[in-house]
């Protein structure tokens, strides 16, 4: 796909005038077109000096995608980096998972799998994969997610070479279409596509930093200490403001993921939540960061891109409204949700 998108933004940009307009039209179809790096600030690409790179990824009983996603990581190529560490915390796993990353290990050195014996949640996860890192950038990933491109994780960590003042990136996620009516899948996905919207109306803003994809330099993630709450995104990057860092949004590095397709695995992963007196401090003090305007706007234009997901959408969203009255999880030790693996 790639290929034939360069063949024709060479040929047509004298009649549409600017390429962008083709790549708009691609990502309408749901479709995310890495551009050719002559698209890109060439300085990005003339490294002098190599960074290196920690992958690091929490999985409890991720027997049916952590085995691809190795695949996907060990397949990336990319210039101005060499990964040196693919870091795996299995989180008292009672599935393959072990078997399959220390199956992977065996045949790359690379790799290395940490056993949990007791659950320690996410956020305890990722303080023992923090505590492993010791290269010039961590990229975090969790563990039910596939890379789109060959070229993900240097589409992630691009912006570090550009400013030190960078402290946290955080990818695109992109939901996988359920085929079929499934209107808990169809809702979920009309969620992925809201949150797309908001993205590109404020790209560096709170709601582009997703734990299934961000990446930290060893300036940051050496601070940190993620605390056993919900939304360990949210922690990462409030500590990146409030150490004086800036964020910012990589689109084209694009994690797909599949969307629950129960009720019950929807209900588990919306009453997740977090709230915080620093995030209220950043808050006040960046509020655009937070921004989301035209409110309506993002939903008739979603619900005129996806009508049938978007009436899923409102379903399900008042159910589980109703359902998560009192219930709060504040913790980062969640159940598993099949459906989504």
């Amino acid at each position: 796909l790639n290929r034939y998108y360069r063949i024709i933004t060479e040929i047509l940009p004298k009649c549409l005038k600017r390429a962008d307009i083709l790549r708009e039209s691609f990502r309408r179809l749901g479709v995310a077109i890495v551009p050719d790096k002559s698209d890109l600030d060439r300085r990005f690409y003339k490294r002098k000096d190599e960074r290196t790179v920690s992958i690091l990824i929490p999985a409890h009983n991720e027997e049916q995608n952590i085995g691809d996603l190795l695949d996907d990581i060990l397949k990336q190529e990319g210039e101005g980096y060499v990964t040196k560490k693919i870091l795996v915390y299995s989180d008292n796993s009672k599935d393959k998972t072990n078997a399959i990353v220390g199956g992977k290990a065996k045949k790359c050195s690379k790799i290395s799998l940490i056993e949990g014996k007791e659950r320690a949640g996410k956020a305890g996860a990722l303080n023992k994969l923090i505590s492993k890192a010791d290269t010039d950038i961590a990229v975090f990933l969790d563990a039910d997610v596939r890379l789109q491109y060959l070229n993900t994780i240097e589409e992630l960590i691009t912006p570090l070479f550009s400013s030190d003042s960078i402290g946290l990136i955080g990818g695109r996620t992109q939901a996988e279409r359920v085929s079929g009516f499934n209107i808990v899948a169809l809702g979920s996905y009309f969620s992925g596509v809201i949150l797309n919207h908001i993205r590109e109306q404020n790209p560096n803003g709170i709601f582009s930093a997703h734990g299934r994809i961000l990446a930290m330099p060893k300036a940051l993630y050496k601070k940190i200490k993620v605390p056993d709450a919900a939304g360990t995104d949210q922690f990462m990057f409030i500590e990146c403001i409030l150490n004086g860092f800036e964020f910012r949004f990589a689109p084209y590095a694009v994690a797909f993921f599949n969307v629950p397709t129960t009720f019950k695995d929807y209900y588990k992963q919306n009453v997740r939540f977090a709230t915080s007196s620093k995030m209220n401090v950043v808050r006040a003090q960046n509020p655009q960061l937070f921004e989301v305007s035209n409110k309506p706007k993002i939903l008739v234009r979603s619900f005129f891109e996806h009508p049938l997901c978007g009436i899923s959408w409102i379903v399900i969203f008042f159910i589980s409204k109703i359902l998560s009255v009192g219930t709060k999880n504040e913790s980062s030790k969640w159940e598993k949700v099949s459906s989504t693996k």
